[in-house]
């Protein structure tokens, strides 16, 4: 229909020009071509008449098709498809939409089919990021880094002698600066190596216990922290969000205890659905006067290097570890860790890594599971090994074990002073703080010259 009114156009046009020409030669054939003007100007009428009922036609099939429902116009558009042998076309970040055919304008997308998938559901699979914990292999001490990404936290660098160790196995992890230092408490085998840490790297956060002490090790570690001008704090309940699935917290245990060791600064990495517990040197009084800060964890520090003075059984049953690291020296002194502390272990289930069997552990851990760089050891539970007795002028032997073992020798320390003592020393008389000869010995504590304590 389209056709006939172009023809009739066409048609009328040159009618005109015929009729032009017969007048100006003033010929009889103007009659004709008045004729033939008349049939074109029909046709023309006929042609255009068609065209106009077409558009309005399929004018109501668009307004008709915005009425139906998806899946009427889904069908349509399946129907339109296959009639004309169009393809459909993929649109980033839309659903599948096709090229409009003949007159019908596609203005909503297309139901899809299980199978397909839409650009904007296809979501890009990003790697998860990964967190190590470092517990550093630094002999008879303890020293933890956290390595997330470009966020480290370091808690405590060994004795004296591990500060050069120590830097040099951060420099080896591409550590450019540290975020967050803890100095759990004044003990040379937990500060000794952390002037040599603030030395070396930028460090923006310094946490410790707020303690203090007369020892050269104390004072290199807080003349270190004066020089790097970082934020200071002693510890208080904080907590630090590291990233939306990350958080350092760091849980406050008061400030009433006589031992400094229960003074430790404690914290809890936390990632996800995993916990990592650290627990310094924290004593059994701590554990208990603060047991409901505590809760599940997967992968405790055990406090205080496997001595029997910490992780009571309270305390071991609130947290429930699944993996327990004991920071500790090979053939130490002390005994640690000690029997009592191992069978707990032992009867909790709990898999125990060991640096001084194992050296340095580490785990790594994707906020939904644990994985270390080696196989928990098997814990034996031996008698103690029992030295030969010391034999003294009347023929009377002495079990070792019991009384000539120094490293259970009970001797006294003030909060302030620099020597140890024997109980009931005049110089106890404004604080007394329990502990062993060794560990006294081993923090730099000489004897006092009034109360000559053993030596």
């Amino acid at each position: 229909m389209e056709a006939l009114g172009v023809f009739g156009f066409l048609g009328l046009l040159i009618c005109f020009i015929m009729i032009i020409i017969s007048a100006i030669k003033k010929n009889n054939k103007i009659k004709k071509w008045g004729i033939g003007i008349v049939i074109c100007f029909i046709v023309f009428v006929v042609g255009i008449t068609n065209i106009t009922n077409t558009e309005t036609k399929q004018a109501n099939q668009v307004i008709k098709y915005e009425e139906l429902k998806t899946e009427e116009k889904a069908e349509i558009v399946a129907e339109n498809l296959e009639e004309n042998k169009k393809e459909p076309i993929q649109v980033a970040g839309q659903i599948t939409q096709f090229k409009p055919v003949t007159q019908i304008s596609v203005g909503e997308t297309q139901q899809l089919k299980p199978s397909e998938q839409t650009v904007s559901e296809i979501k890009e699979e990003k790697e998860t990021p990964i967190l190590n914990v470092h517990f550093i292999n630094v002999g008879q001490a303890d020293c933890i880094f956290i390595d997330y990404g470009d966020y480290d936290i370091l808690i405590d660098a060994g004795n004296n002698n591990d500060g050069a160790s120590v830097v040099d196995y951060l420099k080896k992890l591409n550590t450019d600066d540290i975020e967050i230092l803890v100095a759990t408490h004044p003990h040379e085998d937990h500060i000794g190596g952390l002037d040599d840490v603030l030395a070396a790297f930028k460090v923006e956060n310094i946490i410790d216990s707020g303690k203090t002490a007369t020892t050269n090790a104390y004072k290199d570690y807080w003349s270190a922290v004066q020089n790097e001008k970082s934020n200071y704090q002693a510890d208080k309940d904080l907590t630090f969000n590291i990233s939306d699935q990350i958080t350092f917290k760091v849980i406050e245990t008061g400030d009433s205890f006589s031992n400094i060791n229960n003074y430790s600064v404690i914290t809890v990495l936390n990632y996800n659905n995993i916990e990592f517990l650290f627990t310094g040197d924290m004593e059994s009084e701590a554990e208990l006067a603060v047991l409901n800060k505590f809760f599940d964890i997967e992968v405790l520090k055990v406090g205080h290097h496997g001595s029997r003075s910490s992780t009571s059984q309270q305390f071991l049953n609130k947290v429930s570890p699944e993996y327990a690291v004991i920071s500790c020296g090979k053939n130490n002194s002390y005994g640690h860790p000690h029997v009592e502390t191992l069978q707990k272990l032992k009867d909790a289930n709990v898999k125990t890594f060991r640096t001084d069997e194992q050296g340095t552990i580490i785990a790594t851990t994707d906020g939904e599971k644990v994985v270390f760089n080696i196989n928990a050891t098997t814990i034996q539970i031996n008698a103690q090994p029992v030295t030969p007795p010391v034999e003294v002028k009347n023929d009377t032997t002495i079990p070792t074990t019991e009384n000539a073992d120094k490293k259970e020798i009970t001797v006294y320390i003030t909060n302030s002073g620099a020597k140890y003592h024997t109980n009931g020393c005049q110089s106890l008389s404004k604080s007394k703080i329990p502990i062993t000869l060794n560990e006294a010995k081993a923090q730099g504590y000489t004897p006092c010259s009034k109360c000559h304590p053993p030596q």
